[in-house]
C-alpha cells in the first residue's frame, strides 16, 4: 500500500471517531476544499 493512502485512511478514521463522539453539537470548519470536505458536503446533502 502507498504511504499517502495509509495516511489518508488514518485521517478519515480519526475524523469519523471525532464526529461520532459528539453528543450535543458538532461544529466543523475548514480552510480550503479537500476530499474530506467534498465527501462530507455530499453526505450532508443526502441527509437533508
Amino acid at each position: 500500500p502507498h504511504k499517502k493512502n495509509d495516511s489518508t485512511e488514518e485521517e478519515a478514521r480519526l475524523l469519523y471517531v471525532a464526529m461520532t463522539r459528539a453528543t450535543r453539537q458538532l461544529v466543523m470548519t475548514h480552510g480550503s476544499d479537500s476530499q474530506f470536505s467534498s465527501r462530507l458536503r455530499d453526505a450532508l446533502n443526502t441527509l437533508s
